[in-house]
């Protein structure tokens, strides 16, 4: 899930990298592997701390190896 194009710092860049964690944290409750994957990837992939924050967060929910990888 990672926001298309450079990170901006602007309010509506903001709210959309709002909505997309709110998203993967609703995905990533499901516990379906490829939530946890998706997650897994937008904390190897992010380029702000807000994406990788809350990868981080989404993933210490869960006891699966992604979770462990990111520590």
């Amino acid at each position: 899930m990672i926001t298309p194009g450079p990170y901006r710092p602007d309010a509506e860049s903001a709210g959309r990298r709002a909505l997309k964690n709110v998203c993967l944290g609703f995905l990533a409750a499901t516990e379906e592997s490829q939530a946890i994957t998706l997650a897994f990837a937008q904390y190897q992939g992010a380029d702000n701390m807000t994406d990788r924050m809350a990868a981080i967060d989404v993933l210490s929910l869960y006891d699966r190896p992604e979770a462990h990888a990111s520590a």
